[in-house]
């Protein structure tokens, strides 16, 4: 009971102090540009994390529409059989939507004198409800991958730009990739039998706005793909969909399960399958931004550190500033920790105001981009980008990251301030 009164009459006086006014006006002042210090590198923490946060979401938005929910993918080697009993486990999960299956290589692609390496993707029909293909094709007919007339492909927008090629173009792309015997060798000792062709006419081309995909990617049916790489039944992943709400970490530890029981309690067998995520598909670039993040985070708390000093410095002079009030408190009985309590208090204080002022800050300008987007992309050019303005995604876990960061300068500080001085 002592001890709570002891406490809050140290922070009345503490409030007294802090708002009094003070016998040399530059007190007032340091103070004042201390808590504002605290305030502006709160707010731009805020705002930094929360523009990072838009950023990961803008990168997972637009790989959603290439990417599936979830990849199941062979954990030895890059190709396993097609199988019809495999994909109806899969799909009696009751979360599993959908099942498509995709066959990736790299092949060689000639047109008009152009030679380049690219990444095939045969994929089959319900490659259109895995993904949002749909939402990146740039022409109007649509996902014709195939006809009574033609096999066709569709290219990514770099890739099809690099060779110069557009849909409707009546000459063929040729499609070269490495015939594989064996165990995936390629039959070096006949050169001339090496490679399989096909020739595949251009019917769209998509736009992901991200080079990964764009500048490598080309889709064409899946018995093409298989037929070039000479194995009907030939695949390298398992694409699948999700019922709206599912939560695919979850999904991914059921199948995973269901699909490599261990063998015994004591004896865990490797499983031939793995299941990716959407993040983990793209985990290298994911992983970049949260490098980018945490690095610009804690180059951001160095300088938190560097405006602590500010509070110190008021810190330092409002307790010169007090000195006779000091001596009549301790003329009046007080014991040296309440002293102390009172200056702690009194930079808690500094700090404080500093970081709720700062917070509030920060939340109202990261909403403020968020509706009105007034800082733009490219000094108001928005037509090489593909936001208008800056993504924003404010997360109070980030929030809440931010004020501990502040509270422990702000105790640290405090605290050897009061004890080197006091």
């Amino acid at each position: 009971m002592f001890g709570c009164l002891q406490i809050m009459l140290a922070l009345r006086i503490a409030l007294r102090y802090l708002f009094s006014r003070k016998s040399h006006s530059a007190i007032n002042l340091i103070t004042l540009v201390a808590a504002c210090g605290v305030g502006i590198i709160t707010a731009a923490m805020i705002c930094m994390l929360s523009v990072f946060n838009g950023f990961e979401g803008l990168v997972s938005s637009l790989t959603s529409r290439f990417d599936p929910d979830l990849r199941m993918q062979p954990t030895l080697g890059r190709t396993f059989h097609d199988n019809d009993s495999l994909r109806s486990l899969l799909l009696s999960h009751p979360d599993v939507e959908a099942v498509g299956v995709t066959l990736e290589e790299t092949v060689l692609l000639s047109y008009g004198g152009h030679q380049l390496p690219a990444r095939m993707k045969g994929v089959d029909a319900t490659f259109e409800q895995v993904s949002r293909i749909d939402s990146i094709l740039l022409g109007e007919d649509g996902f014709l991958l195939k006809d009574e007339v033609a096999d066709y492909c569709i290219l990514g927008a770099g890739l099809a730009s690099v060779v110069g090629i557009n849909r409707g173009f009546v000459r063929p792309l040729t499609v070269f990739c490495p015939r594989l015997i064996g165990k995936g060798s390629v039959d070096v000792t006949r050169p001339e039998e090496a490679f399989s062709e096909a020739n595949l006419y251009c019917s769209n081309i998509f736009m992901v706005q991200q080079a990964d995909y764009d500048n490598q990617y080309f889709l064409c049916s899946l018995p093409v793909a298989q037929k070039l790489l000479g194995d009907s039944l030939l695949t390298s992943a398992y694409e699948l969909q999700l019922r709206p709400g599912a939560n695919p970490n979850k999904v991914k530890c059921d199948l995973t399960s269901l699909l490599n029981p261990p063998a015994s309690s004591q004896s865990i067998s490797t499983p031939p399958f793995s299941f990716l995520t959407r993040y983990e598909q793209q985990a290298d670039a994911y992983r970049i931004m949260q490098i980018e993040k945490w690095l610009t985070f804690l180059l951001v708390f160095f300088i938190l550190l560097i405006a602590s000093f500010n509070a110190i410095g008021a810190l330092s002079m409002l307790i010169i500033d007090k000195e006779a009030q000091i001596s009549t408190l301790r003329n009046m009985g007080a014991d040296p920790s309440l002293i102390r309590r009172i200056f702690t208090s009194e930079g808690w204080l500094i700090t404080g105001i500093g970081a709720v002022v700062g917070l509030t800050l920060g939340i109202i300008l990261c909403r403020l981009q968020q509706h009105f987007g007034f800082i733009s992309l490219g000094g108001g050019d928005t037509t090489r980008y593909v936001v208008a303005a800056y993504p924003v995604l404010l997360r109070w876990s980030d929030a809440l990251l931010t004020l501990l960061a502040v509270a422990a300068v702000g105790l640290l500080s405090t605290f050897y301030t009061v004890r080197s001085t006091l």
